[in-house]
């Protein structure tokens, strides 16, 4: 019992690290009402907090919106120089 005690603790503290990193976005999203963000803020929050993993493109719904400042000059991590990152609207 004991070595299995031993052994889980072992595989959590090798393992914890990766469990505790958000996920790096990749695809496509939505933002707006019912979107996987509500405000283009969350979505440049996310963008900065969690980095890329490959193109990313935010379709963005018709709505108001307000208090959105862009500032990628500290870049995007993980951003390699083909991960492209495009916000659109969703009705073109």
């Amino acid at each position: 019992m004991k070595r299995l005690y031993t052994l889980f603790m072992l595989a959590l503290c090798i393992f914890s690290p990766f469990a505790l990193q958000s996920q790096s976005l990749s695809g496509i999203y939505t933002i707006g009402s019912g979107g996987n963000y509500a405000s283009i803020s969350a979505a440049v929050n996310a963008l900065q907090n969690n980095g890329v993993s490959g193109n990313v493109t935010f379709n963005i719904l018709n709505g108001t919106y307000t208090g959105a400042t862009i500032d990628f000059a500290n870049g995007i991590p993980n951003q390699g120089n083909n991960d492209t990152i495009t916000f659109t609207s969703s009705t073109n």
